[in-house]
């Protein structure tokens, strides 16, 4: 089925394509997928993020603008193998070669890394029609573009994903996995 059409915002704080290649936003649709588990896509929709103009979120876009910086001065080298690590692959394979290395530790048998990875994947799957659903409701738009908006030559660290800022994937699908 084909994604439904994305009007990016205009405002301070909607979120548009985010740079530096302005890709059109990724799984626009995920939201209206039935949740396995879950009663609906909406049932632990996050409340709404702080508004721009708040001053929790200018503390946080101040961190992202001095921490995430390409060439940041003040991060730490454990920040920046940490930024890199959880940049890389999907979320979601991170954590099922992590629940891996747990049960070959553990040596459990066949039925119970089965129930283990099912468990856990239902709670991803769910997570991310969750997160999706939520993303596309307040439509926040990346750090990356606030700042670049006032900074046209900054660079993060690492490459930003093509969709809404909150909630953030990797927090909230590393939670539902943990």
């Amino acid at each position: 089925t084909p994604p439904p059409a994305f009007v990016a915002g205009t405002a301070p704080g909607d979120y548009r394509p985010t740079p530096p290649k302005q890709a059109a936003p990724m799984y626009t649709g995920w939201g209206a997928v039935t949740p396995f588990v879950l009663t609906s896509a909406q049932q632990f929709r996050p409340a709404a993020p702080p508004a721009v103009d708040s001053p929790a979120y200018a503390a946080a876009l101040d961190e992202v603008r001095t921490v995430g910086r390409d060439s940041s001065t003040v991060r730490t080298p454990d920040q920046t193998v940490a930024g890199k690590f959880w940049s890389s692959a999907p979320i979601w394979n991170t954590w099922n070669q992590i629940a891996q290395q747990v049960a070959t530790n553990r040596h459990t048998g066949l039925a119970e890394t089965t129930a283990a990875f099912a468990a856990m994947d239902l709670a991803l799957a769910d997570t991310t029609i969750a997160m999706y659903d939520a993303k596309y409701a307040d439509h926040v738009w990346r750090p990356v573009t606030a700042i670049q908006t006032g900074d046209a030559g900054w660079t993060p660290l690492t490459p930003t994903a093509a969709d809404p800022s909150y909630p953030g994937a990797h927090s909230t699908i590393s939670q539902a996995a943990a």
